[in-house]
């Protein structure tokens, strides 16, 4: 039996060799007629309006390429509010406090709510030496699978550089990889006194590349020395060609650069493949802090340059109501909402929103790229609304078809 749906799409969700659709309206958007059967698309048909009948906005479900969602919702407010090292404390703290149970509590909620509000992938970074890193990944491996059929969880287990190097980080990383997961890591100033930087991250990528692991670093999360970490990750693969996808996150002192420098050092990521994760919330939240001052200069990742460049590049919550955040409900809505305030990348551009549709798929190897044609799921994000102007305005009800049913 087949099942159809009017709805008004951008033209950057469907399928370029799709020729025969109406006009564009001005904000990127086209009145189509998805058919689908047995879960999946089977024909996609030009709408014929009568009547002056408007059609409810649609998009494909997004995607949270960064997240830590084992802390979430783990902070109450007055506690994220001091900056970097009251938030280091207030994290350490809560990591000696965690049980199973309060685990499997906090990340089904937040799952859930994610899953509710239209999110169909999540990427998360997990303590994995912490004193609860252990059970932590433990839990979060049993939820990804119970999980599995909803929604795709990718962990990343998160160590110091010089750790993975180590006997038992080769074997931790052994198990990482047998689990599915990627390797992180952090890499940022004083680089001063961090002579041995380049030796770290080379032995480290020599490791992922005889495991075939894909890496996701925290990578120049700061606002002091521009581009340094980003930089000696891009020399690093120009020099060893490593064949592994490479995800900077954060990547926000970069945005301090020269125009021209900036340009330069964008030019040379594409070549060499590296994605970028930006992750404008908390960023705007714990970087550029003054005392007794606002600040005026908020480091964030030069999205524009690096998508000019070729990059792949995409947006992400990051932290969600713990010790470094006080805010969020993994509302992708709500953080395109954000972003177009900081960035001036509208959703209504190409640029603006393969941000958080087709840019975090390709980074996060997803089967489904998020653009509607035949064969793609018939999962579809719709809203109670006709404009993106309305969407961001008033965020109204939303409703999701996934596998051609709706939840």
């Amino acid at each position: 039996m087949q099942n159809s749906l009017a709805v008004q799409v951008p033209r950057d969700l469907l399928d370029p060799l799709i020729t025969d659709l109406p006009v564009i309206d001005p904000e990127g958007l086209v009145s189509i007629i998805l058919i689908w059967s047995q879960g999946q698309i089977t024909d996609i048909k030009p709408f014929k309006p009568s009547n002056n009948v408007s059609l409810p906005l649609a998009i494909s479900p997004l995607l949270d390429p960064h997240t830590h969602i084992d802390k979430s919702y783990s902070s109450k407010i007055e506690l994220s509010n001091y900056g970097m090292s009251q938030s280091l404390l207030v994290n350490t703290i809560e990591h000696s406090f965690r049980t199973r149970s309060i685990l499997e509590k906090r990340i089904n909620y937040s799952l859930n709510l994610a899953w509710c509000q239209g999110v169909r992938g999540i990427r998360t970074h997990v303590d994995t030496l912490s004193p609860a890193g252990r059970l932590t990944w433990e839990v979060l491996q049993d939820l990804r699978l119970q999980w599995i059929d909803r929604l795709a969880l990718q962990l990343v287990a998160l160590a110091p550089l010089p750790y993975w190097i180590t006997d038992k980080g080769f074997d931790l990383a052994s198990k990482v990889v047998r689990s599915g997961g990627l390797l992180g890591g952090i890499l940022g100033p004083p680089y001063s006194k961090s002579l041995y930087a380049k030796d770290d991250v080379l032995k480290f990528l020599y490791l992922a590349q005889s495991l075939n692991c894909s890496v996701d670093l925290h990578i120049d999360e700061s606002s002091a020395e521009p581009g340094t970490g980003v930089r000696l990750i891009t020399s690093i693969m120009e020099r060893c060609k490593f064949d592994i996808s490479i995800a900077c996150s954060h990547t926000s002192s970069m945005g301090l650069l020269s125009i021209k420098d900036c340009r330069e050092l964008s030019n040379r990521m594409a070549a060499v493949n590296l994605q970028v994760i930006s992750l404008p919330w908390t960023n705007f939240w714990l970087l550029g802090r003054q005392e007794q001052a606002t600040p005026v200069m908020r480091p964030i990742a030069p999205i524009y340059q690096l998508q000019a460049a070729g990059v792949n590049i995409c947006i992400g919550s990051d932290n969600m109501q713990d010790a470094w955040f006080p805010m969020g409900s993994f509302d992708i809505i709500k953080l395109m909402c954000f972003s177009i305030w900081v960035t001036h990348l509208t959703p209504w551009s190409r640029q603006g929103l393969s941000l958080f549709t087709t840019a975090p798929s390709r980074l996060m190897g997803l089967e489904w790229d998020g653009v509607f044609r035949i064969g793609a799921p018939a999962d579809i994000l719709i809203f109670d609304c006709q404009t993106w102007q309305s969407l961001f305005s008033e965020f109204p009800r939303r409703r999701m078809l996934r596998r051609g049913q709706w939840d």
